[in-house]
């Protein structure tokens, strides 16, 4: 089966000199460069106990080493548990041993704020760095079955415990084919990644570009809570496919915010969006919907200048969304009821339950 490290594969033999990843700090990787170093790593997780169904905790800040860290995973096999470094430490220490995390990549300042029973490797300790550049490269991702996990994410916890989701290969696939297919995103094509680590879109962003054939751009902070710093980001790396949460874009597009920039695709989700973009856009908005059960949305669509509130999309090929009544049958057109969900994007349960 093809996973989704094998995607990325396909794009650096065709493309090995092609830009892969930009970051904030100005450090950047080419396809084939990142393959080598991702390599590397995943040859060292192995050697540390990374394996098919195994936990790998990363615990990074957004850079250039968590690309190559998450991209390390998946070629090992592993299933990438991505963290959120402005969590509190006693919420990261529980999502940790939640996902019975075998290894957790991280660095010296991060580490120092928990303590884990996991396997602690800090990617900035020199020895690591030393080690890990003298380890022949792993002989390319491993393969994979569609229903092996591929990456978990947890709830916000509003309602009680974290749940741990668990994602599937076949489910990461199929949202990166997807995006390609909908969007036409391409090798000439440059993605923001922005959306908060935690977040399930963040795993969208990463490896719709990488995927894809496009190039990563990553966000600077500053420019992921400022709509005004986010369009001159934007404008100075030629991005042409972004996402926002509703709240922090919608005020934005309709006052011309993002007018003068390179974006083809604007995409919003996580909230309800209220209003339609204005006559003159000059990209498409797109709205979506869906839990970070279903591998992140079930529901998109373009959202053209017009009247009145949006709706929250049409679903996407290979997915089932229905609007049933408390007798488990679907409501009338018009009609209140519970949205039901079905299809190649559900995922395969919350961990140890």
């Amino acid at each position: 089966m093809t996973g989704v490290a094998t995607l990325f594969d396909r794009w650096a033999d065709a493309q090995p000199d092609a830009p892969a990843v930009v970051a904030a700090d100005g450090a950047a990787a080419s396809y084939g460069e990142l393959r080598e170093r991702a390599d590397r790593l995943a040859s060292s997780l192995r050697a540390w106990g990374a394996d098919r169904e195994v936990a790998v905790a990363l615990l990074l800040p957004r850079s250039l080493a968590l690309v190559e860290a998450s991209l390390a995973v998946l070629r090992a096999g592993a299933v990438v548990v991505p963290l959120d470094p402005d969590n509190p430490r006693d919420r990261l220490e529980g999502l940790i041993a939640a996902s019975a995390a075998a290894v957790v990549l991280t660095t010296a300042e991060l580490a120092a704020r928990i303590d884990v029973g996991a396997r602690v490797v800090c990617l900035d300790d020199p020895e690591v760095t030393a080690a890990v550049a003298t380890d022949p490269a792993a002989p390319g991702p491993v393969s994979v079955h569609p229903e092996q996990a591929a990456y978990v994410i947890f709830t916000s916890g509003s309602t009680g415990t974290p749940k741990g989701t668990v994602l599937t290969q076949g489910a990461l696939v199929h949202l990166v084919e997807w995006h390609g297919a909908f969007y036409g995103l391409g090798p000439d094509g440059r993605r923001a990644w922005a959306a908060s680590l935690g977040f399930d879109v963040a795993t969208w962003e990463l490896w719709s570009a990488l995927g894809l054939g496009a190039c990563l751009c990553i966000a600077p902070e500053e420019a992921r809570r400022d709509m005004g710093a986010m369009a001159e980001w934007l404008t100075e790396r030629g991005v042409t496919d972004a996402f926002l949460t509703t709240s922090l874009g919608e005020a934005a597009v309709a006052a011309g915010r993002f007018d003068r920039t390179s974006l083809r695709w604007l995409t919003f989700g996580g909230e309800l969006l209220h209003r339609h973009p204005p006559p003159g856009t000059p990209f498409h908005v797109v709205n979506t919907y869906g839990p970070t059960e279903t591998t992140v949305l079930v529901t998109a669509d373009i959202v053209e200048p017009a009247d009145g509130v949006p709706t929250s999309g049409r679903p996407i090929d290979g997915v089932v969304v229905r609007v049933v009544g408390n007798d488990g049958l679907p409501v009338p057109a018009g009609g209140e009821g519970e949205i039901v969900i079905g299809g190649v994007r559900l995922g395969r349960g919350y961990i140890g339950q």
